[in-house]
């Protein structure tokens, strides 16, 4: 994750940065044409989240299937480790096998990554392209710093290859109140390319995402407006 920027509290997060690096979850010259999602938060706190993935398999591509990474573990602080749940997890597409099954990513020692492995290994997509549809909910991406409510995740993991055109929308109850979102490398605080909010809706977007970085975005909440603001941290004890 990346520093967060100054018109949300910079104090938020003292797990920026701490994301390692994840191994190449693709073929080199596979190309994503366009990544939207949509993220609803619930008046719970639990966030609704939907994905089409629109995936241009490369010469060198194994055309099985892909691989979608998310982080579910990170170190938060020295005593303790921020746990994000993904549940009810549920993946079409029109044009390909959508099977899943799932692994553990090897990372850095206090971070744990889950792969959902989409395809089947007796079923070749022929086609140039294949959408891949992704439901599932999202607990623990909401935090609280200095009276700041938000949602704050990191959409995309640096395995994910370039996406030519990406767009995330957030709704929230009562409308989003503030946006930020950054593009780049781990440690990073490049700007992404535009976060806006439209109608109460946050909307942000990067042409091209640039494969190996990462994608993180940031809605502020209506303080009040939802329950259950506070990250999910388990104690480590110290080695």
């Amino acid at each position: 994750m990346k520093k967060i920027a100054r018109l949300l509290s910079v104090s938020l997060l003292i797990m920026l940065g701490c994301l390692g690096f994840s191994p190449s979850a693709h073929a080199s010259d596979d190309v994503i044409d366009s990544f939207t999602g949509t993220y609803n938060v619930r008046e719970d706190g639990v966030v609704e989240v939907n994905e089409t993935i629109v995936w241009r398999f490369g010469s060198e591509s194994g055309r099985h299937g892909i691989n979608r990474d998310f982080v579910v573990r990170e170190a938060w602080d020295d005593e303790s480790d921020a746990v994000f749940k993904l549940e009810n997890m549920k993946v079409t597409s029109p044009d390909a096998s959508a099977e899943v099954s799932k692994e553990k990513v090897d990372t850095a020692s206090r971070e744990e990554q889950v792969r959902y492995r989409i395809g089947s290994p007796d079923r070749t997509v022929f086609t140039p392209t294949a959408t891949y549809n992704f439901s599932y909910e999202l607990h623990g991406a909401l935090r609280t710093s200095d009276g700041d409510e938000q949602l704050y995740w990191d959409v995309l993991t640096s395995s994910v290859p370039t996406i030519k055109n990406l767009q995330i929308m957030v709704n929230a109850p009562q409308g989003v109140q503030k946006v930020a979102c950054f593009s780049g490398p781990v440690k990073s605080d490049s700007e992404c390319q535009s976060s806006r909010i439209e109608d109460g809706t946050a909307v942000f977007a990067q042409s091209p995402q640039t494969s190996g970085n990462i994608f993180t975005i940031v809605a502020g909440l209506k303080p009040g407006a939802v329950s259950n603001v506070e990250p999910c941290l388990l104690y480590t004890s110290p080695s």
